[in-house]
């Protein structure tokens, strides 16, 4: 049983127009009736009218309950209503066709771009099936085809089934149609006490055309008890119902019997999640359901550590994270479980006759999943996740069995700088690179600080640049010295990786000339505060004191630098700041805070920072500038880790 909707095409009809005018010969083409001087008569032909095909279904699985193959015989009558592009009408006209599939009737329309639309009717003048094409009547017209189908038909269906299998344990039923995506009920068919074992017969009129999940429940005692009564285990399928037709079957009931196993278990990921939010991605589960009677399928979900190469490995019971049964009542077909603080979901139904859901998960876990099929009689055994392949339709990438599921999210921590990349508009944002752990190193982006040449018409531009200091290495710590170029093979946790610029090049600042890096250090005065300076960490007690926060951070800038000099020239000296005229402090590239005439303590300068200014723990990424002679020269950025203890 499969759980998408079956698009129910009905018929395999091909319609050939062929155009002809009295003043252009077009394949075939012949004039006929008093306005052939200045209209095209159409002659419409019905490929393989008498062969027409069986229903088709997407729903493969060959317990699908369905109406049948539909034929010629079937069809009483075909009109045919269009629109041209000038919105000159045609109106709904009745076409004739002879037994060879040859319509009798001429159809004269102007010469124009044409929406046409076929109908087909039943015995009752009931739609059953519709066709749409466009033709091009104002150049040679080619072979065009209409391809009947029920979509857009609205027309109403039936159902007439007959429930055999009822024992004499059997004292009452219940039989409903419900949505096939979201497990909510849309038909009520029958809600009854039974009083002797007998063949159930099930009818309907008036059901819109669509794919159903038909569930039939039998009790061990009558309504009056439903207090106590219990199940004997359903009986669903999938159902179609074609516009004005009856879908007419027998299904036989298995009570308590433990369900079949579900098959072909695949999971993959579906490509557009990588936009999760919070860590989290989607993949899509699909598997085969090879029986009548569950109630419902058990998913369980498994963590891995990274060391297993088998599923086996992973699916034992210390390593289960979480069940999801869909006998819990929750609502809305999304289902939760915490573990470690991270919730996992479960989108849509696994419901009886179901056959796919979305599950949410967290990235930087190696999961593992297995599926079964649940009634009231038992459990049946477990199916496991074999390869899936990727699906580019459905934007979906398979997991291979020897690969966890899994998604690893690498995060470029750009440290303040901006990346031009390609032809793209510089940015400030983090780069986030989501990939599948398959047990292999993963190799970090490099930049290029190469410049486009407008000359050459594929230049690219490849930039980060902190204040104009140039990208040199990733670090595995803020303002770290360990280069890190790989993660490991090792490795399938979420990373961030830190962005290191040279701090020895002279480059333009934004807002006036040249500038050399200032040698830029750190203190903090606040009692209770534990300030890590050499790891740029602090630690703000506010519970135990609480004035801390009325304590500062000092920024000193110490008492040398590489004075301005003309791009080209030969770099002078250091020399002693004799004069700094003002301090300008940007955090986490806000508003600049500007002291002016900042205080000289010794041979340095400092501005004071209050920790007033830090609301929230976080990393906050502070660059000072010294404007010293008229020109402005930058500290290296620093990313100060600030933790605030409540």
């Amino acid at each position: 049983m499969k759980s998408k909707f079956k698009s129910l095409l009905l018929a395999a009809l091909a319609v050939m127009l062929f155009a002809g005018c009295s003043n252009i010969a077009l394949n075939n083409a012949s004039a006929e009736g008093a306005d052939s001087s200045d209209k095209c008569v159409l002659t419409i032909s019905v490929k393989d009218f008498e062969k027409l095909a069986p229903q088709a279904s997407v729903n493969s699985s060959a317990r699908t309950i369905d109406p049948g193959t539909l034929t010629a015989a079937g069809i009483s009558s075909f009109k045919i209503e269009g629109t041209s592009a000038r919105n000159a009408p045609l109106a709904l006209t009745a076409v004739t066709f002879g037994t060879n599939g040859v319509s009798t009737t001429p159809i004269a329309v102007e010469y124009d771009v044409w929406y046409l639309t076929l109908h087909a009717y039943n015995a009752a003048e009931e739609e059953v099936l519709r066709g749409v094409t466009t033709v091009d009547l104002t150049k040679a017209v080619p072979q065009i085809e209409f391809t009947l189908s029920t979509r857009g038909v609205t027309t109403n269906g039936g159902l007439a089934l007959t429930v055999k299998g009822a024992t004499a344990a059997v004292k009452s039923y219940y039989a409903g149609l419900y949505d096939i995506n979201t497990d909510a009920l849309k038909y009520e068919l029958a809600d009854e006490d039974l009083a002797a074992a007998d063949d159930i017969d099930l009818a309907k009129t008036a059901i819109a055309p669509g794919s159903y999940i038909f569930k039939f429940i039998p009790y061990n005692d009558t309504k009056a008890n439903a207090a106590t009564r219990e199940d004997l285990t359903p009986y669903s399928d999938v159902i179609d119902i074609a516009p004005g037709r009856t879908t007419t079957a027998e299904v036989t009931l298995s009570i308590m019997q433990v369900p079949g196993a579900p098959a072909n278990f695949k999971v993959s990921l579906v490509d557009a999640s990588e936009n999760d939010k919070d860590d989290y991605y989607t993949v899509r589960l699909n598997w085969e359901d090879k029986s009548t009677n569950e109630e419902n399928f058990v998913l369980r979900i498994y963590k891995a550590d990274g060391t297993e190469t088998t599923a086996a490995a992973v699916t034992v019971d210390t390593k289960l994270i979480a069940t999801f049964d869909k006998t819990e009542d929750l609502d809305n077909n999304v289902y939760m479980f915490m573990s470690d603080n991270n919730p996992y979901y479960v989108d849509k139904t696994l419901g009886m006759s179901t056959t796919t859901c979305d599950v949410k998960l967290k990235t930087g876990t190696l999961y593992e999943m297995t599926l079964s099929a649940k009634n009231r009689a038992g459990e049946s055994t477990v199916c496991a996740r074999v390869a899936s392949e990727n699906n580019v339709t459905d934007h979906l990438t398979g997991f291979a069995t020897t690969v966890r599921v899994n998604q690893q999210k690498i995060t470029y921590n750009y440290m303040g700088g901006t990346r031009t990349e390609g032809s793209a508009t510089p940015t400030t944002d983090n780069k986030v690179v989501y990939r599948t752990f398959d047990g292999t190193a993963y190799t970090l982006m490099t930049i290029a600080n190469t410049t486009a040449d407008p000359n050459v018409a594929d230049s690219v531009t490849d930039k980060l640049i902190y204040n104009d200091h140039p990208w040199v290495k990733w670090t595995t710590l803020p303002n770290g010295e360990t280069q890190i170029t790989t993660i490991p093979a090792t490795s399938y946790e979420d990373r961030m990786v830190y962005a290191s610029y040279n701090q020895n090049v002279n480059v333009k600042y934004e807002v006036a000339e040249e500038y050399k890096t200032l040698n830029v250090s750190w203190s903090c005065t606040a009692e209770g505060a534990t300030a890590d300076t050499d790891n740029n960490k602090l630690t703000l007690d506010v519970k135990s004191t609480p004035t801390v926060t009325g304590g500062d951070i000092v920024f000193n800038i110490a008492d040398t630098y590489i004075p301005y000099y003309p791009e080209g020239a030969t770099q002078p000296a250091a020399v002693a700041i004799t004069s700094c005229d003002k301090i300008i402090v940007i955090v986490n590239g806000g508003k600049p805070l500007v002291r002016d005439e900042p205080t000289k303590t010794g041979t340095n300068y400092t501005y004071t920072y209050s920790l007033n200014n830090f609301k929230t723990s976080g990393v906050y990424n502070i660059t000072i500038i010294g404007e010293i002679d008229g020109h402005y020269y930058s500290g290296a950025p620093i990313a100060l880790t600030v933790d605030i203890k409540l």
